[in-house]
């Protein structure tokens, strides 16, 4: 009797101790996510989710995910309604990217002591919760975070699905499987490597009654999935000329790695140059080849011990990765670091599972403590980490001007630079601009081949016999011609000069980046079939010359009453003169 209650005194501290360390590790987790939380600034890709959120339930919501973006309508959905209720600032648009991020800590801890170990469940939830990677989207108005979480409650119930199978199990994953379709356009590729996992397993066990159960309830979720294809195949016909890279390995294990290692590589401002002239060898040593080393370490030995469990979990994320790099492999879609967001949850459980299985823990603890450690010193230390970097501040400025120069319900802004279509709800929510803002993206215009949009540059025929391999050759003429065309002119005077009435100003804005890709792509010192390739997209070349255009219209046709130059940034203001008689 006396050994039994000792017993469960035992298991009663080591749970109490366990809930506590699970505490502290979520409190970690939050103190990173709402540190640095206001950053003066939404970014283009934040823009793009307000304004998709901002349009009315349900319809105009994904009316406008059609149009101008590429994702499904279930986060937008959700931050719409928490608009409703909390509002339009900064910090509460951003908390629920953190409440996301949050929330993904324990989910992974369940999951990981569920089918492995209380000590892996507390080890994954470590690595999260100092993941640079996952705090940044955590404190991004993005879809990310809520992928994350989406993706390791799936995972949940994958192994649950194996381990324990029946209708509440199956009910479970198919609800799971479709919020996730609903929140990401990449999500099939998930779901299919899961469905391939579990399928195999049941025909391996020889269980065909739960495998036809199973497909009962997949079909179920197919047939609630079936509205969104409508919504998907209008965004794939949109965005049909979009212009990829051609995936390779090496971008593959890139993109692998930036899910793991502390650095953000795309926010440093040049990372090879700012590793010789700042930290190198040592910065690339510590904050990448130590981590890669230790996750290294730990992922083989979870080969070693092959645990059916984690052996699954490998299996989803080398299934999800093939098909990823099959898909970018024929231009289909970028291989970018967020989009392999559904399996970082997984793969800190695997490298959790590797560390932990160490039965020495003068080996086990070490290495987690290094990986802390080390995550903790590039979070508070390095200008890059998401405590101290500050979002782009480019809309915010041209916003400042605009409302510097009183802009009014008479004038218009235009600018054939990424993100003008998103612009519109942000400058009258934020900056209470009243002005015309024309949804004008002359890179939309060209993916989503709209010949009424792009009648300036050709007939109907024309337009509609661009594809991604004469795309560039058979833009060529457009983009040489130094002057607008009487077609470009006939447009412009239609879309934008006769919209303004006697005494409104058009403000013009231009990037100058965008400007210099149109100056090398014509100078004679560089071969032209070099500009052809990767190192010019498409669209910077075609912002280019409708701005430059719709310039020289504004030249010839109104007054210039001002031009501003901050840095990249150059500012416009044309005003239309009053006739005589008019007020």
């Amino acid at each position: 009797m006396k050994n039994k209650i000792a017993l469960n005194c035992r298991i009663n501290k080591k749970f109490i101790f366990e809930i506590l360390l699970l505490i502290l590790i979520i409190g970690i987790g939050i103190y990173f996510r709402i540190n640095n939380l206001y950053k003066g600034s939404l970014s283009y890709d934040e823009i793009a989710s307000f304004s998709a959120a901002f349009q009315d339930f349900p319809f105009g919501i994904t009316e406008f995910l059609g149009k101008y973006d590429t994702h499904p309508p279930f986060y937008y959905f959700i931050l719409h309604f928490w608009m409703k209720v909390f509002g339009t600032s900064e910090i509460p648009l951003r908390a629920l990217s953190v409440l996301f991020g949050v929330l993904c800590i324990p989910a992974v801890y369940l999951a990981g002591k569920k089918f492995f170990s209380a000590g892996t469940g507390l080890t994954a939830a470590a690595l999260l919760s100092f993941n640079s990677f996952h705090i940044f989207y955590s404190q991004t108005i993005r879809l990310y975070a809520l992928v994350a979480l989406l993706s390791a409650i799936s995972i949940y119930f994958l192994l649950k699905v194996m381990r324990n199978p029946g209708h509440k199990t199956f009910l479970g994953f198919s609800a799971i499987s479709l919020a996730l379709l609903y929140t990401s356009n990449l999500a099939p590729i998930f779901i299919f490597s899961e469905l391939i996992i579990i399928i195999t397993f049941f025909i391996i066990k020889n269980n065909f009654t739960e495998l036809k159960r199973f497909i009962f309830y997949q079909f179920f979720c197919g047939v609630l999935y079936l509205p969104h294809l409508f919504l998907l195949l209008k965004q794939v016909k949109n965005h049909e000329l979009m212009f990829f890279s051609k995936g390779t390995i090496h971008s593959l294990t890139i993109q692998v790695q930036n899910l793991l290692i502390p650095v953000l590589h795309k926010f440093l401002p040049d990372f090879k140059n700012y590793l010789k002239d700042n930290f190198f060898p040592i910065f690339y040593m510590l904050f990448v080849n130590i981590p890669l080393v230790i996750f290294g370490i730990s992922f083989i030995k979870t080969l070693i011990e092959r645990k059916k469990e984690s052996l699954t979990i490998i299996a989803l994320i080398f299934l999800f990765l093939v098909f990823e790099f099959i898909l970018a492999f024929n231009q289909k879609i970028p291989l970018i670091s967020r989009y392999a967001v559904f399996i970082l949850p997984l793969l800190l459980i695997v490298l959790a599972q590797g560390l932990f299985s160490f039965k020495k823990k003068f080996i086990y603890i070490p290495l987690t403590i290094s990986i802390i450690a080390i995550s903790s010193l590039y979070l508070f230390f390095i200008p890059s980490s998401p405590l101290h970097l500050v979002k782009s501040r480019f809309f915010n400025k041209v916003a400042k001007i605009l409302t510097a120069n009183n802009i009014n319900k008479n004038d218009m802004v235009l600018s054939a630079s990424i993100g003008t279509n998103f612009l519109k709800e942000y400058y009258s929510t934020y900056y209470k601009i009243d002005a015309k803002i024309p949804r004008l993206q002359s890179t939309f215009f060209l993916f989503r081949k709209d010949y009424e949009d792009l009648k300036f540059i050709g007939d109907r025929e024309f337009v509609s016999g661009l594809n991604k391999e004469n795309l560039k050759y058979k833009l060529l003429p457009y983009f040489k011609e130094p002057e607008p065309s009487e077609k470009f002119k006939i447009y412009a005077g239609e879309k934008f000069l006769s919209k303004i009435p006697a005494g409104g100003r058009i403000f013009l804005i231009s990037y100058q980046p965008t400007s210099s890709y149109y100056k090398e792509f014509f100078s004679d010192e560089i071969p032209e079939s070099k500009y052809l390739g990767n190192r010019i997209k498409i669209a910077e070349m075609f912002s280019s010359k409708f701005s430059r255009d719709l310039k020289k219209i504004c030249e010839k046709n109104l007054n210039l009453v001002k031009s501003i130059k901050e840095g990249s940034l150059e500012v416009y203001i044309y005003e239309k003169e009053l006739v005589a008689g008019e007020n």
